[in-house]
């Protein structure tokens, strides 16, 4: 655990981006003309336009991608989807969609031309809008992908202590607490850092085969249980490998304990050291 960001999905290497950005130059210009490529390659417009358009491409492809790594930093696809997605969205359609056309309207009035009167509001500019679309839409498959073929890949929280923050594996994890809007993570060498994260959020991220909620406030690391002992009302106390504050409750609430129960009985060291 430490300070540093986890190891992240790199995506599309550089020329493969430049490669794009040349695609993309030359369908938006050449397509809509009615002459041949080499005819064209010699007109100073369709040159001025070509590398503008270029230029636009390579903008927008890195503003993308370098987005799409700085939210990988710091707002998950597996942590947040939801809010992951609204940010995706503005950041890498919405801001890049504005960019360009703030890019084209300068373009034609450096060239005395009316963006509204030409063909590009028509033809052009829906092309670049489902370009970006469709390009943040392949990053989101390349993740996707990148987690599917790679189930090895560690999990990581992040955690915060003071201005600092830091980035700790679910192993580390002895159990998670909520009290009221504040959340903390346990780890199993006695450190306790801030989270931002809801139970909710918690139990959609973590494996259920790792990770039990036992009440409303509290979700415990499986591997870290050593056992149970019944309490009053048909619910069990936690007992855990690593020592715990005397204020922590980790009482399972009775809708929950039939169902650890469940759990531990499925475990292999349960019957071994489950205490009745």
């Amino acid at each position: 655990m430490n300070k540093q960001y986890p190891k992240y999905i790199s995506y599309f290497h550089w020329y493969y981006r430049l490669l794009a950005a040349l695609f993309i130059s030359f369908y938006l210009n050449t397509p809509t003309q009615y002459q041949t490529f080499l005819t064209l390659v010699k007109q100073r417009n369709y040159q001025e336009a070509f590398i503008f358009t270029l230029l636009m491409s390579f903008i927008v492809i890195w503003g993308v991608h370098y987005s799409t790594l700085y939210l990988d930093k710091r707002l998950t696809w597996a942590e947040k989807p939801l809010k992951r997605s609204l940010y995706q969205f503005l950041l890498g359609v919405v801001f890049m969609v504005l960019l360009c056309y703030i890019a084209a309207r300068s373009y034609f009035f450096l060239v005395d031309g009316d963006i509204l009167l030409s063909d590009y509001m028509v033809l052009e500019f829906p092309l670049v809008q489902a370009a970006i679309l469709v390009l943040n839409m392949l990053y989101f498959g390349y993740y996707m992908l990148h987690k599917l073929f790679k189930k090895d890949q560690k999990l990581y929280l992040k955690g915060s202590l003071g201005k600092n923050a830091y980035y700790f594996t679910v192993k580390e994890i002895l159990y998670l607490q909520r009290e009221g809007k504040i959340g903390y993570a346990i780890l199993k060498n006695g450190k306790k850092y801030i989270i931002d994260y809801k139970m909710c959020e918690l139990e959609l991220l973590l494996s259920e085969d790792e990770f039990f909620r036992i009440n409303r406030s509290i979700m415990v690391a499986l591997d870290a249980v050593t056992g149970y002992k019944p309490v009053k009302n048909g619910q069990c106390e936690l007992l855990l490998k690593e020592p715990v504050s005397s204020e922590t409750n980790l009482t399972v609430t009775r809708a929950r304990t039939d169902v650890l129960k469940k759990i531990l009985e499925k475990r292999e060291i349960a019957a071994e050291i489950l205490i009745s």
